[in-house]
């Protein structure tokens, strides 16, 4: 008699119903030195991954020195967003938020934001 309702159950990863469209560019700020090449403008890219936006920086230089292309995208295993190097496999990173948002606008890890 009494058991109760039992557990909640398991919450999905939710997708991308925005409010609002994802913002065309977003600017990532706060790399340390020696990743400032990762700082600045990411542009939405037409395709979407795990049901989230994708922005990508890509052909960047500091100087003479070229800049390792980066993905942002939504990672629902780790439930955050994460920062992603082109040469690396897909399950590398080198950031991730520390929220799980509609989109990565907001704070990262390492004093790093991700704006509007």
């Amino acid at each position: 008699p009494g058991s109760g309702p039992g557990p909640p159950p398991p919450h999905p990863t939710p997708k991308l119903t925005p409010s609002k469209p994802a913002p065309e560019t977003v600017t990532m700020s706060g790399q340390p030195m020696f990743l400032m090449g990762w700082n600045g403008p990411f542009k939405l890219q037409p395709h979407t991954k795990n049901g989230r936006p994708v922005y990508r920086r890509a052909g960047v230089s500091v100087g003479l020195i070229p800049i390792i292309d980066v993905e942002i995208w939504y990672e629902p295993d780790l439930k955050c967003w994460v920062l992603h190097r082109d040469p690396d496999g897909p399950q590398k990173f080198v950031k991730r938020s520390m929220h799980s948002n509609e989109t990565p606008i907001g704070p990262w890890e390492g004093s790093v934001k991700v704006s509007a």
